[in-house]
């Protein structure tokens, strides 16, 4: 799907996407944030590319709205002041208020 792909070249974008440690994260705080009793269903890979193409996959099917809304929760909290959180906000159309 299109739109997948482009979420990961978004997330490729971010600094610390490359750290396994930093994925898990930023999985866990979306967890959190949609107030998820259990594990989300993101297969976890250890190669970057496979772990953001899985989480895309989640925010574009299962999770829906509210996972695309938790990961970019997450990733503003993260880092901030990354120039790819406002791109992640174009991609997801949120605007801040």
């Amino acid at each position: 799907m299109l739109v997948e792909a482009r979420l990961v070249e978004v997330l490729e974008a971010f600094q610390d996407m490359g750290s396994h440690e930093f994925r898990v994260g930023i999985v866990r705080d979306m967890q959190l944030l949609m107030n998820a009793d259990r594990l989300l269903p993101i297969a976890d890979h250890n190669m970057a590319r496979d772990h953001l193409r899985a989480i895309a996959g989640y925010a574009y099917g299962e999770g829906g709205q509210e996972a695309r809304l938790a990961l970019l929760a997450a990733l503003e909290h993260a880092r901030p002041d990354e120039k790819a959180v406002e791109r992640l906000r174009d991609l997801l159309a949120v605007r801040e208020s």
